[in-house]
This record gives C-alpha cells, sequence and structure tokens, in this order.
C-alpha cells in the first residue's frame, strides 16, 4: 500500500473483513456503529489495519478510532509524525 491513508484501502479492507462489498468509506463514516463493530471487531480490524499499512497503533489511541477519518489521521500521523 502507499505511504498515506486512503479511505478506499480501508474500505477494501472492511469489506473484506465483513464480507460485504456494499461498504464505500467517507471520513464521516462511524465504523462502530454503521458496521456495528464490537470492541473484539474494532481490536482485529486494528491489527488487520496495522498489517496493510505497516504502522503499530498503541493501545491507548484505539478508544480514539470513530470515524474512518480519524482512522486515516492517524495512520498518517504514526507514518509521517504529527502535523504541526
Amino acid at each position: 500500500m502507499k505511504s498515506g491513508c486512503e479511505l478506499t484501502a480501508l474500505t477494501t479492507i472492511l469489506r473484506e473483513y465483513l464480507g460485504r462489498d456494499d461498504i464505500v468509506l467517507t471520513p464521516d463514516s462511524m465504523l462502530s456503529e454503521e458496521y456495528d463493530l464490537s470492541s473484539f471487531d474494532l481490536i482485529e480490524l486494528v491489527t488487520i489495519v496495522e498489517d496493510g499499512f505497516s504502522v503499530r497503533i498503541p493501545d491507548d489511541r484505539i478508544r480514539s478510532i470513530t470515524t474512518a477519518g480519524k482512522l486515516c489521521a492517524l495512520i498518517d500521523e504514526l507514518k509521517n509524525g504529527p502535523d504541526l
């Protein structure tokens, strides 16, 4: 995958994880609510995302992942450093 986060890549990951082809993520997509992800599902998804984007998301940051946009921003921050 490319170095930055792309919603299309996240969409592909979520589609494969849930086995659904109808998913289209936007920055405002609420992951847990819109796709009925449990805490366990979110942790599994984070592990898959970590592998796909070659990042390590700290456990204390997982709770901040509420939307696809926030997940992308976190991935970009971990890969490139925080925006200043």
